[in-house]
């Protein structure tokens, strides 16, 4: 177990496991990636369906995308603690707010 109550699972040979996920009992669970000591989370699934992804060096990490069950998707810029909401896109937007706007995207600058 991890420090904060999470089930953690590795890969690897004896002597070079790398965490690769850590499943906590609310359901939601980490991915991580890289060599044993240097592993980076790269995504935090939710069980409401959405998803987060990050990009980094460990702990360094940085939140770049947001995925929501109904489809609809965040994408975000910026360094770690300071990420901010770069563009909108909605999947469910009804054909007429589409028209009005030429898009279900929106940008934020």
């Amino acid at each position: 177990k991890s420090q904060d109550g999470g089930l953690e699972f590795y890969q690897g040979s004896t002597g070079h496991e790398r965490k690769v996920r850590v499943e906590y009992p609310s359901g939601i669970v980490k991915h991580f990636e890289g060599s044993s000591g240097e592993e980076s989370m790269v995504r935090v699934e939710f069980p409401d369906g959405h998803a987060l992804y990050y990009e980094g060096r460990s702990g360094k990490e940085r939140k770049v995308r947001a995925e929501f069950a109904n489809g609809s998707v965040d994408v975000f810029d910026g360094e770690k603690g300071k990420e901010r909401l770069v563009k909108r896109t909605f999947a469910d937007v009804p054909e007429h707010v589409r028209a009005a706007f030429g898009s279900s995207e929106f940008f934020y600058y």
